[in-house]
């Protein structure tokens, strides 16, 4: 049985204009000094410095052990265009840490990986397929347009995300909210459970004394 491939190391690459402070980082965390290796990263990823970034999740992930912490690095990272940070933040919703556990977006930012040419995610990709609805399969290459689209930021909340579930009336979501969680809290009936988060108000329809959110 094939096993999924576990998050990716820190990156060794640096721009001149960081070199000096971000190779400090390296040689503390290769010596295992890793609160070193944090402070010398960590003014860079509050700058914008993406590989110090997705380094900073590394060492929430596997070192600290927060990986709520660890997700917020990536997914700047990540939304700057690294392929190892999208890679490792799809890990994340894999498994659930950090997140919710959502297979769509794992397999969105896998996509996304792959398609920036990171080999790992395509091996995962084929492995994570197999365990999917067909239906969360179309779903996360469509997210996955969308997130190329509009730059890698915001990937959940683009409007034509929403359109795509042709709604007619209205249920209110909370921010961030999955479909699933959605019915749940408003005892909805459903037709088609996705895991695509929600925010503001969506529409709905009433079908038979019941709110029926239909996917279209």
């Amino acid at each position: 049985m094939k096993h999924l491939i576990l998050a990716t190391l820190i990156i060794l690459s640096c721009s001149i204009t960081w070199a000096a402070d971000f190779d400090k980082g390296l040689a503390a965390y290769g010596a295992g000094d890793y609160d070193t290796a944090l402070a010398e990263w960590k003014p860079l990823a509050e700058q914008g410095y993406v590989d110090a970034q997705h380094n900073l999740g590394v060492i929430y992930a596997q070192v600290i052990g927060d990986a709520k912490e660890a997700v917020k690095w990536y997914t700047l990272a990540a939304e700057q265009g690294n392929a190892e940070a999208q890679y490792n933040l799809g890990l994340m919703y894999a498994k659930g840490q950090g997140v919710i556990q959502d297979n769509i977006y794992a397999h969105m930012w896998w996509n996304i990986a792959e398609a920036n040419g990171y080999e790992r995610a395509k091996y995962n990709n084929d492995i994570f397929v197999k365990r999917m609805l067909p239906e969360d399969i179309s779903n996360a290459g469509y997210l996955t347009s969308i997130c190329i689209e509009n730059n890698y930021k915001n990937c959940w909340l683009k409007d034509k995300m929403h359109r795509r579930f042709n709604f007619v009336g209205f249920c209110s979501a909370k921010w961030g909210e999955t479909f699933r969680e959605l019915v749940a809290r408003n005892g909805l009936y459903c037709n088609n459970f996705l895991g695509v988060p929600f925010a503001g108000k969506q529409q709905g329809s009433y079908t038979n004394g019941k709110k029926d959110c239909l996917s279209g």
